[in-house]
């Protein structure tokens, strides 16, 4: 299958859309096509001290069909080298069966190594972990490799899988760190006699390196070269100061830690394992991928010194099944000093288009953040995009814009307390419009709530004291007016006029407040009137909240307490699909 006539390629009727409708941003963040001409990329790597001159190289690209390509300064894309063994499958994506080949790639500046993990097949045809390293000009790197050699290592003991293949690698010093899947075999993670689900440390020739944690055990084979153990599919790996960040891929949930020598991270098949040595537990699973750290990469102050995590999502995933979280950038505050998460992740992109699609590579270059996207555009180009702070010519597609009422709700949790349009759950009052207008209506009217209101002025407590204008304002009001008045400040601070409010103030900002207010104060559409003979027939179509919300996808937690508390919908909500972990390995 060629770029162009991969999914997403062509728009209906043969019209070229503007690639940049594909991603919402950030608020005050461009994108922007930094290289073309790709195909089925997976990996970035840029060069630390790129030459100055047009043709030098600026960073390397991976393919997932065996190829390496280099960018140069000029931006142009040359034909670096093809890994040993070809193409691992003779199916190509979007088919499951193609999600293995060549994932990963890193430099060692000071020799000129490029080095890279791929899986191959055999002479019987069986899949195997492999990393190549070709010899280039030390410092600047060049177009084209002196010398190639595959690595002596026990990867190829070990049956590989798709998707569950060797991930990414690391150098520094005199030390190669290469992260491995678990071959789709969760017992053999833990076993020191397998290479499967583990982080090795080899030296740059392959061979296990005296001091690592099992080295007395193994001789040069798998225990000789394990630093960690216990992992799924760690296809996010990045080396700061000697200490190692881990992404890890799960079923339904995935995990960002911190890797230390010779621990053993448990994954025995199941969420609860992925969750037990986690810095951070993302759910549910996005498919996490490559990671970086960015410092400064013309970054403002409060996006600078984060790690920036590719989610590739389920390919085919539109619409609603976006909310899963993938198809994404996701930014992670973890503290290097703490040895934790400062603040929750958020996003610097987000995919919004109808294809196929997955963002699987990722690095921080010298003027923002760069991410791969595996499949063609619209357009049918495949590009390395790099994300910018312009705060004067930002995106024209917002994360918050784009993002629609019910689903910002599904995303900060309203659905686990509130039910609406029939789903959600049963904690808190319903936010249907014909059960909470009347509600409202009623409460705000009555003179006990205008006595409480006054009470609270007296107050100099916070957020008591800091709210008295919008208590002022929803007295003032009349209405609807004062319904959305109402709904705009408690969900901004819900004890703005309650002190016994149960609500968590999830820091929801007043322009995300009015939107969701007036989202809420709509009467859904109701449907055209049938003819009297059809209305028999068919059931009555659900109005337009109903329809948004029927499509929310709620995590496995969620699913529970909503079998717990309803009994009616459990089965349907737990038999689901069990994902494998990522649109392709990088």
């Amino acid at each position: 299958m060629s770029a162009a006539s991969a999914p997403g390629a062509l728009l209906a009727q043969g019209q070229a859309a503007d690639w940049r409708s594909e991603w919402a941003m950030a608020e005050g963040f461009s994108l922007r096509r930094d290289a073309t001409g790709f195909r089925f990329p997976t990996a970035i790597a840029f060069v630390p001290r790129p030459g100055r001159a047009p043709g030098d190289p600026l960073y390397f690209v991976t393919e997932l069909q065996g190829t390496i390509r280099v960018v140069t300064n000029d931006r142009s894309v040359h034909l670096f080298a093809t890994v040993p063994g070809g193409p691992p499958s003779r199916d190509t994506l979007p088919a499951q069966e193609a999600e293995v080949g060549l994932a990963g790639i890193c430099l060692e500046p000071a020799r000129g190594y490029v080095f890279a993990t791929y899986t191959h097949r055999d002479s019987a045809g069986v899949l195997r972990n492999a990393v190549v390293r070709y010899e280039t000009t030390p410092g600047r790197f060049g177009l084209a490799p002196r010398a190639e050699m595959v690595l002596r290592t026990p990867l190829i003991r070990d049956v590989s899988a798709a998707s569950h293949q060797i991930g990414p690698c690391q150098a520094s010093g005199n030390a190669l760190f290469v992260s491995v899947g678990d071959g789709e075999q969760p017992a053999k993670t833990r076993e020191l006699g397998s290479t499967l689900g583990k982080i090795l440390r080899m030296g740059f020739d392959g061979r296990p390196l005296p001091d690592n944690p099992f080295a007395a055990r193994g001789a040069d084979g798998p225990a000789a070269y394990v630093w960690a153990r216990g992992l799924r599919n760690p296809f996010g790996l990045r080396l700061l100061g000697g200490r190692l960040i881990v992404a890890d891929n799960g079923v339904g949930i995935d995990r960002f830690l911190e890797v230390e020598r010779g621990r053993d991270y448990l994954w025995d098949g199941s969420d609860r394992s992925i969750g037990a040595a986690a810095a951070q537990v993302i759910s549910p699973s996005p498919g996490v991928v490559q990671l970086d750290y960015c410092t400064a990469s013309g970054l403002p102050p409060s996006w600078r010194n984060r790690f920036y995590l590719a989610l590739s999502g389920r390919p085919a995933d539109t619409g609603p099944d976006l909310l899963r979280g993938g198809k994404a950038v996701m930014v992670l505050d973890y503290s290097l000093r703490e040895r934790r998460m400062r603040s929750a992740p958020s996003y610097l992109a987000r995919y919004r288009g109808q294809a196929h699609q997955s963002v699987v590579g990722l690095a921080c270059g010298p003027d923002g953040v760069y991410f791969v996207p595996i499949f063609p555009d619209a357009g049918g180009e495949s590009a390395v995009l790099v994300a910018r702070y312009t705060p004067d010519a930002e995106h024209p597609y917002s994360l918050f814009t784009e993002m629609r009422p019910a689903d910002f709700m599904h995303e900060k949790g309203c659905f686990g307390c509130h039910e609406l349009g029939g789903k959600g759950g049963g904690i808190g009052p319903s936010l249907d419009h014909d059960s909470l207008v009347p509600r409202l209506r009623a409460r705000l009217a009555s003179p006990e709530y205008a006595a409480r209101v006054r009470s609270l002025d007296s107050l100099d407590a916070e957020p008591f004291a800091s709210y008295r204008g919008e208590r002022e304002r929803v007295l003032a009001a009349t209405g609807d007016a004062r319904l959305h008045e109402w709904i705009r400040y408690h969900i901004r601070e819900p004890k703005f006029d309650n002190p016994n409010s149960q609500m968590p103030n999830l820091g929801v900002a007043d322009g995300e407040a009015v939107a969701l207010a007036e989202f809420l104060l709509t009467p859904p559409k109701q449907p055209a009137a049938e003819p009297r003979r059809m209305r028999a027939e068919k059931p009555a179509p659900r109005g337009f909240v109903g329809r948004v919300v029927e499509r929310i996808p709620f995590p496995r937690w969620l699913q529970l307490v909503v079998a717990f508390a309803a009994g009616i919908i459990a089965g349907a909500l737990l038999v689901r699909r069990r994902r494998s972990g990522g649109a392709a390995p990088g």
